[in-house]
């Protein structure tokens, strides 16, 4: 197999490479034990295993024969002296304003970003911006606070990071939920009463105390949902 590939890169053929795939045919594979192992040298560079995730995204790139998509190196990493020809093109574009300017001006929109949208009248696209980059920072900040609690608690870092993926939160999406009760203001019947979700961020805080870490924005949800239960909405969503 490995002649084959070299006869047909020799050949001038087209080769499409991904992943495990394209560390093959660098020159050289670096393992997460540091030794150095011979590729096929099609393509000038060292692929390095990194031993933990360095990056999640998407690749496509427009050609004459059509767009080529492809994922990047998730646990990897690829020195190179070539210039890369595709990028994530991850780049969310919220616009207000006028709503026909928009659809004229999408295909350039469209150039730089996956998924230009159209939010509203003018100011509703810098709103959209604050809230998302301030939800945001909130999640950052309550990660912070619980991975702090669970690492203190004896817990190795990777080992919740990989525990906490795996639950129902790690699953899905930050707001992939909120269509399900939130959106349409549906809390009956509930996926997860708010009677054992109080219960669970109680424990949590109580967990934090122990072992000092301050757990300041669980303790204000744990106030909000005793608030909630002292109303009367304990079996709701």
């Amino acid at each position: 197999m490995r002649e084959a590939i070299s006869a047909h890169h020799r050949a001038g053929k087209p080769i499409l490479a991904e992943c495990g795939g394209l560390m093959s045919c660098v020159e050289q594979l670096v393992d997460g034990e540091g030794t150095g192992h011979t590729m096929m040298g099609l393509l000038p560079g060292t692929a390095k295993m990194a031993g933990k995730l360095t990056a999640l995204g998407l690749q496509s790139l427009h050609t004459q024969s059509g767009e080529l998509r492809g994922h990047t190196y998730h646990h990897s990493l690829l020195d190179t002296s070539m210039q890369p020809l595709a990028r994530t093109r991850k780049l969310a574009v919220w616009v207000g304003g006028d709503e026909e300017i928009f659809e004229r001006c999408n295909p350039v929109l469209d150039a730089i970003g996956d998924k230009p949208y159209y939010v509203g009248p003018i100011g509703s696209g810098t709103v959209a911006k604050l809230a998302h980059n301030c939800i945001g920072y909130i999640i950052q900040t309550g990660m912070a606070e619980v991975f702090t609690m669970g690492v203190k608690a004896g817990v190795d870092p990777l080992a919740l990071w990989l525990a906490v993926r795996q639950g129902a939160q790690g699953r899905r999406g930050v707001f992939e939920r909120l269509p399900d009760h939130f959106l349409i203001g549906e809390y009956d019947p509930p996926d997860f009463a708010l009677r054992g979700a109080r219960k669970d961020i109680d424990l949590a805080v109580q967990v934090g105390r122990e072992f000092d870490v301050p757990m300041r924005l669980a303790s204000i949800s744990l106030q909000e949902m005793i608030e909630g239960v002292n109303r009367g909405w304990g079996d709701r969503d």
